[in-house]
Formats: structure tokens, C-alpha cells, sequence
């Protein structure tokens, strides 16, 4: 049951583990990966830096005392473990995104590299116009070529 029930990061682990097994044992396996978390390509991998990046932003924020009223704590920050998990894998291959206003909130804070990285653009409701301007952008530059692309995926 090991199999289904563990988190994925276990799965992962595992897959790890099973490679070079005719030529290492199984603790310098173990020590290879172990030393490949701890690495700095590891840390680059984009969704695990900009998770880092909002799991440090909403620690220190907790520690500034921004979250003391639980109640208001768990409405504000409801989703916000999905959105940090999405931000993180899909914004650095995105030119823009738009989310939340709590997420806005984080990804504008200037320790969270998203925009500075990867160049996305961030967008919420907060800045709605900006965000309408964005998308008569890309509408007025797109090509020929773009739109029959677009007619042939959306028809």
C-alpha cells in the first residue's frame, strides 16, 4: 500500500533510487539523491525555487504577525497552497498570469522572483485595466500566422 498511499515526492524518490542499481548499492543510491536535493540544480528547478520563494514570503509574513486571527487566516489564505503548487509549475513557461488578489499580493512582493526570473506579467483584479491592455496587446500583434493556428485548434 506503500505504492498508492505515499506522496508523490516519495514516488519520486523511489524512481530515484531504481537507476544504476547493477552498479551501486543501495545507501550510495541513497546518499546520490540525498545530494541532489541538497544541490544547487536542484534549488534552480523553477517550481521548486518559486515555492520556496512563497513558502519563505508567507513564514516571514506570519512571523511580522500579518496572520494572528485564525478565522481571517484560514478565509484569506484558503486556497492558497493550490495556488502556489500552480504559480509555481505553470508561471515560469507563462507570459502572463492572473490570480487572486492574495496572490497578486505575493508575487509583487520583490522577493519572490517570478517577473524578475521568467519576465510573466502578473495580473488580478487589482489591476484589471492594466490586464485589458495586455490582452488588446497581444490581440493587435498577432500574426497571420498565429491566427491560422488558432483556427485550426479552435475552429
Amino acid at each position: 500500500m506503500a505504492t498508492l498511499d505515499s506522496p508523490l515526492d516519495s514516488a519520486v524518490v523511489e524512481t530515484l533510487l531504481t537507476q544504476d542499481t547493477d552498479t551501486l548499492a543501495p545507501g550510495q543510491r541513497l546518499a546520490r539523491v540525498a545530494s541532489y536535493f541538497a544541490s544547487p540544480y536542484f534549488a534552480e528547478v523553477p517550481c521548486e525555487l518559486l515555492s520556496a520563494e512563497l513558502f519563505a514570503l508567507l513564514k516571514d509574513r506570519v512571523r511580522q504577525g500579518h496572520y494572528t486571527d485564525p478565522d481571517k487566516a484560514k478565509a484569506r489564505l484558503a486556497g492558497f497552497f493550490f495556488d502556489v503548487h500552480s504559480v509555481a509549475t505553470y508561471g515560469p513557461y507563462c507570459h502572463a498570469l492572473f490570480v487572486d488578489s492574495v496572490m497578486f499580493d505575493f508575487l509583487k512582493d520583490p522577493r519572490v522572483g517570478l517577473t524578475a526570473a521568467f519576465g510573466t506579467r502578473v495580473f488580478a483584479q487589482t489591476n484589471w485595466g492594466e490586464f485589458m491592455g495586455y490582452l488588446k496587446s497581444v490581440r493587435s500583434s498577432a500574426t497571420s500566422e498565429l491566427e491560422k493556428a488558432l483556427q485550426m485548434v479552435h475552429p
